[in-house]
């Protein structure tokens, strides 16, 4: 439970919750992506109640990075663009090159269509964080 908190993030900033298991990153997570409401008190951004916002548009202007990292059954291209529509290739492209994945995915096998499997299963544990990174599904 929080008790008298309250903090102010700047547009365009980025922002890590660390702290020991328990002290509620993930909560303060959930309560930010409006995966529920607070008991008390209220959440604004610009001043506007979280709840106003449309919750699609909310959610498209933050990540989050787990610790656990997840892939999904199918190919490098398939976790990339999952959930999204109309991923062009230079998309895709922009996305590996910022990530500086680029080098490494081409370098697989089939490249974006290289089968990564059931939580990636099929790749070594380092390759799993490029992805998850370049798909921006943290």
């Amino acid at each position: 439970m929080f008790k008298d908190v309250s903090f102010e993030i700047k547009g365009g900033s980025t922002v890590a919750l660390v702290g020991p298991s328990g002290s509620g990153k993930s909560t303060l997570t959930k309560l930010l992506y409006n995966f529920y409401e607070p008991t008390e008190g209220r959440i604004l951004i610009n001043d506007i109640p979280i709840n106003s916002y449309n919750i699609v548009s909310l959610r498209n202007v933050m990540s989050i990075v787990s610790q656990d990292i997840f892939i999904f059954n199918g190919t490098v291209r398939d976790n990339l663009v999952f959930g999204r529509e109309g991923v062009s290739e230079e998309d895709i492209k922009q996305a590996l090159v910022l990530s500086e994945s680029y080098d490494f995915v081409m370098n697989l096998h089939d490249g974006l269509d290289t089968y990564i499997g059931e939580r990636g299963g099929k790749i070594i544990p380092g390759t799993k964080a490029k992805i998850v990174h370049s798909s921006g599904h943290n």
